[in-house]
């Protein structure tokens, strides 16, 4: 065995660094997947992970990183994540993760100062949940300090929220506010060129004082943004605030002075201003401030037909649902003759087509979220853009279950442009609706589609079929209400193959109970395959397969969906042409195997038995395929039984037992997956004097000397690298195990 020798500090650290980040992306990965009663383990984990994160600063902003949050103030740190997954009993184990993060914290050189502040503020909140408040009051002042080095005024002012709401956690309002007085300050010493905050920081600084009662300190915060539009759109929360609130009055001032400068602008800046504007008029509009909203809109940039149409839309929507019908009626008429003007200029690139960002791109989902359906119909209808807005509407009514409404609204032609060339996919949205009601048990459509491709089964190009188009489970993914065909912008659209068509409808109509349709169906799919082993046995399906994996894969669907005699004649057309091919290697070769993640023991023994009938199962062969299929599936006890059988080498073992650790691992626990991976060290240590292991895939060992070192079993790691012949990543592997051997 190599000898871990001496490694200057400075040549490790790079390594140290990756192999933190290495052992918290393991770490995160198991608490995703792993029960409660596994906590424990991982919180010892973490505390390991954070003794060893002192030796360089960049170490210790990693393991910071992970147990906080970045810049996302809406997103839970991990740590307060662990302590309230923790049972009351284990939360004890936490307290020594808290204290190790604040000397980790505290020892952070000047630079580090918005992670140490992140740190110091969570450990402060842990305390807070682990009933040990008395302790969160000196923390968070020794924040309030620590932040005043934060050089960025973004970071510093989210960090100065995250210090104010611990404050206010911990029940000290009077400096939570005070907090927040610093983080308008701030804000203040930002330039008006800055990026616009997308943590959220705005909403909730101005919603803290809302929920205060804090009027004039909520209208100073949101007039401290720099940028503008975000500056203007907490204005108007504001204002909208003041009038759900029945204050009438201010909320008509403050509305009043903060639209007015975006509707006088230059040309230069009318756009942008005036989008600004239109979310402000419909915010305001939302908060039953209908008349206001009405005198701006009209105010709005004629030259704005789209922004117009958008305001004018909310307007109308909202003088609905608020019953004020002498303000909907003119609205829906300033609606038209805002689309009217758009549409004398076609609509920028064309309504409802591909990247429509300004027209339908912007009003469906308004219309969408806030109820504004029967307004955007009556768009569409006024305009008569009924077949530029066909996917809007058959989708709205697929959604009502007016499934004969929508299969009327598909045009003859419906066309999708790419790449300059229209595409016609009306054959698409036809089956999308048909299936949807089938599947709410309105079959109708289904059946009528079903009969007119019932003579095209078999007319297509065997090149195109491919067995993965035949689902070998039985819990697909029904169709749904809300997701209509999806065509990429620059991928034209395949047609269906009139067989995955009748595949599809087969799963449907089964559930629909729709018998003899389904038999029809399926008797039309087993003649095509007849004709593929009896006619076309030579001929090559997509990718190059066998057309017997294409009849193996529709004989094991057809049998899952009770059509047993004709999966029965499909079976007995496989062993046939089976049996006729007397080399019996060629023909244990030639026999079909596909994986089902359900029920992957049922596909081994069902693989087994076919092979049994075509008279083969003794040959080696089989016996290695069925070896392969439970190693990757992770089914130990039939990898066990076929071990021998196979007369796989112990290197040829090692190497499809290497690509199921994590298969292992998912379906057994770490502890089992280590257990594995013994079995395969001593399998290359078998293998290792007679074949040295140099095709070994490097990716496979190097995670396997991962799982050893997160374990802290550096003999197994060491005797996997003594192994490795490659030597640069024996080299690699050898120097990294020095340096964290000097932890």
């Amino acid at each position: 065995m190599s000898q871990s020798q001496p490694t200057n500090l400075s040549i490790c650290q790079d390594e140290l660094l990756t192999w933190s980040f290495t052992q918290w992306y393991m770490l995160s990965s198991q608490l995703q997947s792993s029960s409660t009663s596994s906590l424990p383990t991982h919180l010892a984990k973490i505390l390991s992970i954070l003794n060893e994160a002192g030796l360089t600063p960049r170490i210790t902003q990693l393991s910071i990183d992970r147990l906080t949050v970045i810049r996302d103030l809406y997103q839970q740190p991990r740590l307060l994540k662990l302590i309230e997954q923790t049972s009351t009993i284990d939360q004890k184990q936490l307290i020594p993760i808290v204290n190790q993060l604040i000397t980790l914290a505290l020892a952070l050189p000047p630079g580090y100062n918005y992670a140490q502040s992140r740190a110091l503020i969570t450990a402060a909140i842990a305390y807070h949940q682990l009933n040990q408040t008395s302790q969160s009051t000196p923390l968070l002042q020794q924040a309030s300090q620590t932040l005043i080095g934060i050089a960025v005024p973004t970071l510093k002012a989210e960090t100065q929220w995250r210090l104010a709401d611990a404050w206010f956690t911990i029940g000290q309002t009077s400096r939570g506010n005070a907090t927040l007085s610093a983080v308008t300050a701030t804000l203040k010493t930002m330039s008006p060129q800055s990026r616009p905050f997308t943590n959220g920081l705005p909403e909730l600084l101005i919603d803290a004082y809302l929920g205060q009662g804090q009027w004039s300190e909520a209208i100073a915060a949101a007039r401290s943004i720099p940028m503008l539009a975000q500056q203007s759109q907490q204005l108007f929360r504001i204002a909208s605030a003041y009038l759900r609130s029945r204050q009438v009055q201010p909320a008509l001032d403050l509305f009043n002075t903060t639209i007015d400068p975006l509707l006088k602008t230059t040309p230069d800046t009318q756009e942008d201003f005036a989008k600004i504007a239109t979310e402000g008029i419909i915010t305001f509009a939302q908060a039953s401030g209908v008349t206001t909203a009405t005198r701006a809109a009209k105010q709005l940039p004629s030259t704005q037909p789209a922004l117009r149409a958008k305001a004018w839309l909310a307007i109308a929507g909202e003088a609905r649902q608020q019953n004020r019908p002498n303000e909907a009626t003119p609205a829906l008429e300033q609606l038209i003759e805002a689309g009217k003007i758009g549409q004398k200029q076609g609509f920028g690139s064309g309504f409802g087509i591909w990247g429509d960002d300004q027209w339908s791109g912007s009003l469906y989902p308004l219309s969408r979220s806030q109820g504004y359906l029967p307004e955007m119909l009556y768009f569409i209808e006024q305009l008569n853009l009924k077949t530029e807005a066909a996917e809007f509407l058959i989708t709205e009514a697929v959604k009502e279950k007016r499934f004969d409404e929508a299969k009327q609204l598909i045009p003859e032609r419906m066309l999708m442009k790419i790449d300059a060339r229209p595409f016609e996919v009306q054959e698409d949205w036809r089956w999308w609706v048909a299936t949807v009601a089938a599947h709410e048990g309105e079959p109708q459509q289904l059946l009528a589609l079903s009969e007119a491709i019932l003579p095209e089964i078999g007319s297509s190009d065997p090149k195109l079929l491919s067995p993965i188009y035949i689902p070998t489970v039985l819990d697909i993914d029904p169709p749904r209400s809300d997701r209509p065909p999806l065509f990429l912008p620059d991928i034209p659209p395949t047609p269906a193959l009139p067989e995955q068509r009748a595949i599809r409808a087969i799963t449907l109509l089964q559930k629909s109970e729709q018998i003899e349709m389904v038999g029809r169906l399926s008797q039309g799919l087993a003649d095509q395959a007849e004709e593929l082993l009896t006619r076309q046995p030579t001929v090559k399906l997509e990718w190059d397969q066998h057309p017997l994996e294409w009849v193996y894969n529709l004989e094991r669907f057809l049998h899952q969906h009770q059509q047993t005699a004709i999966a029965q004649r499909l079976y007995t057309l496989q062993v046939d042409y089976l049996k006729q091919i007397e080399d019996l290697e060629q023909r244990a070769n030639l026999i079909p195997f596909t994986s089902s993640w359900d029920d992957p023991r049922g596909a081994i023994a069902h693989f087994i038995e076919f092979a049994e009938t075509v008279g083969v199962a003794e040959q080696i062969l089989v016996a290695k395929r069925v070896f392969e299929q439970a190693v990757s599936s992770g089914q130990r006890d039939i990898m066990e039984q076929w071990r021998s059988r196979s007369q796989f080498s112990a290197g040829e073992q090692a190497q499809l037992m290497l690509k199921s650790g994590d298969i292992i691992r998912y379906l057994y626990g770490q502890d089992d997956e280590i257990l594995w991976y013994d079995q395969i060290l001593q399998l290359m240590q078998e293998q290792a004097p007679q074949n040295p292991l140099s095709n070994f895939n490097r990716l496979n060992t190097n995670k396997m000397i991962e799982r050893y070192l997160y374990q802290g079993l550096v003999t197994q790691a060491q005797q996997v690298i003594d192994l490795l012949t490659d030597w640069p990543e024996r080299e690699r592997q050898q120097q990294r195990l020095n340096c964290i051997m000097q932890l």
